[in-house]
């Protein structure tokens, strides 16, 4: 771990700060692309990006405030100095983000599945340097472990498991994984909204992953919110993701595919 990535004299940067920045940065052009690509103007496209990123970044902060009051009952406005009170909710991001493009789009007069599809795109690549940030600042806690991979975290004892780096890899197993569908079936093949929910589960069945490895889950009435909230995303989306692809269709399409592979004449 790395919390400081570099420190002159009295002025350091943060290791979580400058991977937020370039996970925003990565974020943006990502999905300025997709935007440029469906032929959307760019003053629309800065319009959206904006809105829709200060509005989640509230949203997950105020998810975490709320879900740990009791780090900001005794003095609420401590929830304003995020430097020396650090905490954002992923699923606070997430649905602060999605109900504001819902909302935004119908007012720039965007089709929604479109414009979710070119965010969902840029979001596992995204994850890969917001994973990063996480492990290199220990912001998560990891269980006690005899693992090989355990690793020191400060002020607590024992190997933790290392959960950012855990993060990381299947967010990068993520981004491999979405490359090669739009390489072998190509964007324009994609019912709209296709991506989106694809995405959406896998980051549900990451997420779930994760929290077997956490020690620092939140509870509600003994139950870990966590998981719950995981396995609802990790589901919720295979139901209409179905429909959307027509089931069969996609059998078919999938079976023709490798069979044109395998019976390609060789060279």
């Amino acid at each position: 771990m790395m919390p400081t990535l570099i420190s002159i004299g009295s002025f350091s940067i943060s290791s979580f700060g400058f991977f937020c920045a370039v996970t925003y940065l990565i974020g943006a052009f990502l999905i300025w692309r997709v935007f440029r690509d469906k032929g959307i103007e760019d003053e629309k496209f800065f319009d959206n990006f904006l809105v829709v990123s200060i509005i989640s970044f509230l949203g997950a902060r105020l998810f975490f405030v709320l879900t740990h009051w009791s780090i900001f009952s005794g003095f609420p406005l401590g929830a304003l100095f995020i430097g020396k009170n650090p905490g954002f909710s992923l699923w606070g991001l997430l649905a602060t983000a999605a109900l504001t493009l819902i909302w935004y789009c119908r007012k720039q007069r965007l089709e929604t599945g479109v414009i979710a599809d070119a965010y969902a795109q840029a979001l596992p690549v995204m994850m890969i340097f917001w994973s990063l940030a996480l492990f290199l600042d220990g912001t998560i806690i990891g269980k006690e472990t005899s693992w090989p991979t355990g690793i020191i975290q400060t002020g607590l004892a024992g190997l933790r498991h290392p959960v950012g780096m855990y993060a990381l890899i299947l967010s990068l197993v993520m981004s491999l994984s979405l490359f090669f569908v739009l390489r072998f079936f190509g964007r324009r093949n994609l019912p709209c909204g296709t991506i989106t929910l694809t995405i959406l589960s896998f980051l549900g069945v990451s997420q779930l992953l994760l929290a077997f490895f956490r020690d620092d889950l939140l509870y509600w009435q003994g139950f870990p919110v966590d998981l719950m909230i995981a396995t609802v995303v990790w589901i919720s989306p295979l139901p209409p993701l179905y429909l959307l692809l027509n089931g069969g269709k996609l059998v078919t399409q999938v079976k023709q595919k490798v069979t044109a592979l395998v019976s390609r004449p060789k060279l």
